[in-house]
């Protein structure tokens, strides 16, 4: 018979000093790295700041969306809170707008409002941690994964809708491409917005709003939109 292993602890007290200090520094450095993780999460998504007033009225009259679906990334139930504005006719266009890593979808609603006026139906979501969808701490693999949660409602409800992949897989997209971006902006430099759309490989174009922030390209360069989308998609003839 084989004698029972002494446990776990005994075995360490029975180790080099050495061993025991490299454990101890193994696990502080798990602590670590997980505790990092968990902070630049939430540099990066500042899901606590909440759209003000002014920016909130501005989703008055926009259509509440439910959009429930099972993370394969968290393994639990999601829903997720969208804002719907659609057109009357039902061959439009459809348009899934994504906002950043700031505010909720209210502070989107004024942008929602342009692109609607342009001829589009537009939904923006809310990804996990962010105003009324589920509570959670956002990532970048939960952001992916919502935003396909969304797609894939707007699949299901409007599928006349155009086809649409990520940035990392842009190369893939078939249909005409419009690329915006703002010569200010001070977030996201505007040859990174050159570089995405380099790798386009369909009808595509390039739209640099002189002026423009990251925020204010729907505005200050409303009239470039105007033409641009004519141009390339027959919108606003």
């Amino acid at each position: 018979m084989h004698a029972a292993s002494p446990p776990l602890s005994t075995l360490l007290l029975h180790r080099p000093r050495w061993l025991l200090r490299g454990v101890v520094a193994a696990l502080a450095t798990m602590a670590g790295v997980t505790s990092l993780d968990v902070q630049q999460r939430k540099w990066i998504f500042q899901a606590g700041l909440y759209s003000n007033a002014a920016r909130s009225q501005g989703s008055a009259g926009m259509q509440d969306q439910w959009i429930p679906f099972q993370s394969e990334e968290s393994g639990a139930a999601v829903t997720l809170h969208g804002l719907w504005l659609p057109q009357a006719r039902t061959d439009a266009p459809v348009l899934l707008f994504l906002h950043g890593a700031r505010w909720d979808i209210r502070g989107s609603a004024q942008r929602m409002r342009g692109l609607h006026e342009l001829g589009s139906s537009v939904l923006d979501i809310d990804y996990r941690g962010f105003g009324q969808s589920t509570a959670a701490l956002p990532s970048e693999r939960m952001a992916c994964e919502d935003a396909c949660a969304a797609w894939r409602w707007l699949a299901r409800q409007h599928p006349q809708a155009q086809r649409f992949d990520s940035a990392q897989r842009i190369h893939q997209v078939k249909v005409p491409t419009l690329v915006v971006h703002g010569s200010a902006d001070h977030f996201i430099r505007p040859e990174l917005g050159r570089a995405l759309y380099e790798r386009v490989t369909s009808a595509k174009r390039f739209m640099l709003v002189q002026g423009g922030s990251h925020h204010d390209t729907h505005a200050v360069g409303r009239t470039q939109y105007r033409e641009a989308l004519r141009d390339l998609f027959g919108l606003m003839g």
